[in-house]
């Protein structure tokens, strides 16, 4: 797939695919690529915004298709009206806020395509009965079943749900990339791009909001708080440091409207923030150190507690357990910033907005 050269920064939807082996960082910004999978809509999405062009090497045909909202609409629906009416409780510190039903809620949210993506061979036994003709329709009437005792498949292996979460994350990069069109200079004036979310400078804010205001096309557009509409999660200090090093791996300070005081955000993807020490106290996993070294290119290591629960066995008189260990992670700078390279660009920056979806 080919795309019209853009300016330095320009980055799309989709990225090649590395089939190196080597695990390489994912190039976002390039031009040209070899391999690369996506679904139709995608198809016609770079197409129609940037112009791209392919060859099509081998493909899934489906003749027929149903709206999604056929589908997940009553579930996510449902679920985002009850998150909705715990977060209206926690805003008013009413006594109805339930903080374990929102986080119970949130879960079900955000889990859901992941578990449509997964691979049914994880667990000894697995079933997906499709209960309606529409399911039906689109997945077939099997069964996938995984034997329980020897832990090898009986029937096919492939999820048939696959290609609901498959379009779900097209779906989501698509709303995220109706929203960075919005800039002046599209994706060349982000910072930072989470899935649900994006930073750029505060100077960018009149004309994005203008164009927000002005958005007509086929995604929920809109700066608000309903279900695909964004909202400022926070703008950081002028003059304070904001160091991003990936998705879920960045440092930003922003004043703290309700408690009057500068806050520090560390993100740090799949390691906890703290952990206890042996006698009980406890103490910071990573700190704003960590991120300067990460800017540097200079690999971090994190250890942290974490317990484990055995709780079957191979024995019939076995007896659930629960165990202490240390874990320990390495997180590793982009390689195209090591620190023989010099490390991260640095960028004189504004006021930064940080952006995400309801």
């Amino acid at each position: 797939m080919k795309f019209p050269r853009q300016d330095k920064g320009f980055f799309k939807p989709i990225c090649p695919v590395d089939l190196s082996g080597n695990k390489g960082s994912l190039e976002w910004d390039a031009e040209e690529f070899e391999h690369c999978y996506i679904d139709s809509e995608m198809i016609k999405y770079v197409q129609e915004e940037y112009g791209a062009t392919f060859d099509v090497v081998r493909g899934l045909v489906s003749y027929r298709q149903r709206p999604g909202i056929d589908f997940f609409g009553p579930y996510v629906q449902a679920m985002f009206a009850a998150k909705a009416e715990q977060d209206v409780y926690k805003r008013e510190n009413s006594d109805q806020y339930n903080p374990a039903l929102r986080a119970a809620v949130k879960l079900f949210l955000n889990g859901y395509t992941g578990k449509l993506l997964e691979d049914p061979r994880r667990y000894k036994k697995t079933k997906v009965v499709p209960n309606d003709e529409a399911t039906k329709f689109i997945c077939g009437s099997g069964v996938v079943e995984v034997a329980e005792e020897e832990g090898k498949k009986k029937g096919s292996d492939i999820n048939p749900d696959v290609l609901f979460g498959i379009m779900m994350y097209s779906y989501s990069k698509r709303l995220l990339f109706e929203y960075i069109n919005c800039l002046p200079n599209r994706s060349t004036d982000v910072i930072h791009v989470e899935t649900d979310g994006l930073f750029f400078n505060y100077e960018h804010w009149d004309t994005f909001l203008y164009n927000v205001e002005r958005y007509v096309g086929d995604y929920p557009v809109a700066m608000g708080k309903q279900l695909g509409n964004l909202e400022v999660e926070y703008t950081t200090i002028p003059g304070s440091e904001s160091i991003f090093i990936s998705k879920k791996v960045y440092r930003v300070v922003y004043y703290d409207e309700k408690k009057k005081k500068n806050k520090e955000v560390l993100k740090m993807k799949g390691i906890r923030k703290k952990t206890l020490n042996p006698d009980g106290t406890e103490r910071p996993v990573f700190g704003y150190e960590t991120f300067k070294n990460l800017a540097k290119g200079i690999p971090q290591k994190n250890s942290f507690g974490a317990l484990k629960k055995i709780l079957y066995g191979k024995d019939a008189d076995h007896k659930p357990e629960i165990i202490s260990y240390t874990v320990t992670k390495t997180v590793f700078p982009d390689k195209r910033y090591t620190e023989e390279k010099g490390g991260y660009p640095v960028y004189p920056l504004k006021d930064t907005e940080e952006l995400s979806y309801v």
